[in-house]
């Protein structure tokens, strides 16, 4: 896949390889489950005054969840997932700093554009939907 843009940044491109899968079994009343996602971004830059360049990245994604339904329809789930996110990779750019004889100067940075720790998420607190009939807090 190929994506493009242009604005303040230049002309930026990208092409892009992801692959994925996803496993499941059922082990007794639980039902497990395991998705792993790994990509490619191959980046290009041109025209820009503030991107000079940017590394290829890798990126990754994941999910574990355990799952146990009951015999009146509802659900005990459990998961963690780790969003889409860039695992390696940096970019060069240009900052702005002053002037000179009417002339801008600027100074280069290099910046990572993976995180510093993981980003987990997981959907606390544990909330529990129960039917109507069942649910101690329904109204009669």
């Amino acid at each position: 896949m190929g994506a493009q843009a242009k604005g303040i940044f230049g002309s930026l491109a990208a092409n892009t390889f992801h692959v994925g899968s996803r496993w499941q079994t059922d082990m007794g009343q639980w039902s497990l489950a395991a998705a792993g996602e790994i990509g490619r971004v191959a980046p290009s830059v041109a025209g820009g005054s503030v991107i000079d360049g940017i590394d290829t990245l890798t990126t990754n994604a994941f999910t574990r969840e355990a799952a146990r339904q009951f015999n009146n329809g509802n659900v005990l789930r459990f998961s963690l997932s780790q969003p889409l996110r860039v695992a390696a990779g940096s970019m060069v750019y240009t900052l702005a700093t002053g002037s000179q004889d009417g002339i801008v100067t600027g100074q280069t940075y290099s910046a990572p554009l993976s995180p510093a720790a993981a980003n987990w998420t997981s959907p606390l607190p544990w909330i529990f939907l129960w039917q109507k009939a069942h649910s101690p807090w329904a109204s009669p």
